[in-house]
C-alpha cells in the first residue's frame, strides 16, 4: 500500500537496519492503530526488508549518513501525515492503543508523550526502566542531532496513555549499539565539543562498554556545563556515582553528594542508587560505623517515597521499591548475624 493521495492521519515511523530478529513484532502490534506504517530501512542485509513488507508496511531506503535526524526527518517527510507515531524496531505496543482513535482526530497543538518500558540487566539484577518520550509528532515537527536526536517543537507536551516495550538493553544488543552511538557521539562532539548532553551519553555509551574512567570523566565533563534546571541533571548525577563506585572513588563520591543529594532526595530512583553506594563503600571500609546507617537512611527515604505517585516524573527503575525493600532485609540479617557472633 502506498501512502501517495490523501494525506493520512496516523501514520507508524520507524527506521531500522538489520532488525530482522524485531520488526514484525513491531509492525504487527500496531498494525490494528494505524493508517498506515513506513520503514526507512537504512541498510539491512538481513531480512528486516523482506519481514517488514510481509507485515504491511511500506518500505523506502535512505543512505545512511551517520545522523539518526537525518534519517528520522526523511522518514518524516516520506510519512507525510497529520500525526507521525515514531518507534524503534525494537519496541512494540504494549498498553493504551485505544487513546490513539482520540488524538488521530485531534488538531495538532500538542505533542504526544509515550511512556517506554525498558527491560535492563545489571549487577543488582533485573528490571524494568520507564521513561516519558515524545512520540507522537504533528506531521510538521522534525529532529535535531546527530545522535540521540530530539523533536524540534515548541508545542506543549501531553500524555498520550500509550506504553511500548523495548528490549534493546538486553546484553547482546547493548554490546553493537555501545560501539555504535561512542563513535557517533565523538563525531557529535567534535561539532559542538561543550555540549553536555552530548558528554552526558558519551559517559553512558563508556560505561556500556566498560570504561569506567573514561566514563566518569566524561560525566563530570558533563556536570560542569549542565544547566542547573536541565531535565536530565539528575540522572547525569545518579549515573556518576555509579560510575565513581565501580572505580572505588569513595572521596569523590562523598564530595558529590554532599554537593547533590539534596537536590535529588525527592527521587525514589536517586536514592535507591545513594543507599548502593554507601553500602558497598561500608564493604570496604566495615571499621566504619557512620556508613550503613547512610544507607539505610537513603534505602528508607527510598522506600517511602516508591509509594507515592507521581514522586518519579522522568526516568525511573519500576522496581524501585522492591529494590529498597531487598536491600534493607539484607542489611538487618547482616545486623542480627553480627549480634548473634558478638
Amino acid at each position: 500500500m502506498s501512502i501517495m493521495g490523501p494525506m493520512k492521519d496516523l501514520v507508524l515511523v520507524v527506521i531500522a537496519r538489520n532488525e530482522a530478529r524485531c520488526i514484525e513484532r513491531c509492525l504487527n502490534s500496531f498494525s490494528a492503530h494505524v493508517d498506515h506504517a513506513l520503514v526507512l530501512d537504512t541498510g539491512s542485509t538481513d531480512d528486516t526488508v523482506r519481514l517488514a513488507r510481509a507485515a504491511g508496511a511500506e518500505v523506502q531506503h535512505f543512505a545512511w549518513c551517520d545522523d539518526f535526524s537525518a534519517a528520522r526527518n526523511a522518514a518524516l517527510q516520506a510519512a507525510g501525515a497529520r500525526w507521525h507515531l515514531v518507534v524503534d524496531a525494537d519496541e512494540w505496543l504494549d498498553s493504551g492503543a485505544d487513546a490513539l482513535a482520540a488524538w488521530r482526530q485531534r488538531e495538532p497543538r500538542h505533542c504526544g508523550v509515550v511512556t517506554v518500558r525498558s527491560s535492563v540487566e545489571s549487577t543488582d539484577g533485573r528490571g524494568v526502566v520507564s521513561a516519558p518520550l515524545l512520540r507522537l509528532l504533528p506531521g510538521d515537527v522534525r529532529y535535531a542531532g546527530r545522535i540521540h536526536e530530539q523533536p524540534q517543537t515548541q508545542l506543549p507536551p501531553a500524555d498520550t496513555g500509550l506504553s511500548l516495550l523495548h528490549d534493546g538493553y538486553a546484553a547482546q544488543q547493548v554490546a553493537a549499539k555501545s560501539q555504535r552511538n561512542e563513535h557517533l557521539l565523538r563525531m557529535a562532539l567534535a561539532e559542538q565539543p561543550d555540549e553536555p548532553y552530548l558528554l552526558f551519553q558519551l559517559g553512558v555509551a563508556l560505561a556500556l562498554s566498560g570504561s569506567d574512567a573514561d566514563a566518569a570523566a566524561a560525566y563530570a565533563q558533563a556536570l560542569q556545563r549542565v544547566a542547573p534546571a536541565a531535565s536530565y541533571r539528575g540522572e547525569l548525577v545518579r549515573r556518576l556515582l555509579i560510575t565513581l563506585q565501580s572505580l572505588r572513588e569513595w572521596t569523590v563520591a562523598a564530595e558529590l553528594l554532599e554537593a547533590e543529594m539534596q537536590s535529588y532526595s525527592d527521587s525514589a530512583y536517586f536514592m535507591l542508587t545513594v543507599g548502593n553506594v554507601f553500602w558497598n563503600w561500608a564493604q570496604e571500609q566495615p571499621d566504619s560505623t557512620a556508613l550503613l546507617p547512610m544507607a539505610e537512611g537513603a534505602w528508607q527515604r527510598a522506600l517511602q517515597l516508591s509509594g507515592q505517585a507521581g514522586s518519579e516524573p522522568g526516568l525511573y527503575l519500576e522496581q524501585t521499591g522492591e529494590r529498597a525493600a531487598l536491600s534493607l532485609a539484607a542489611l538487618y540479617q547482616q545486623r542480627m548475624r553480627a549480634r548473634a557472633v558478638a
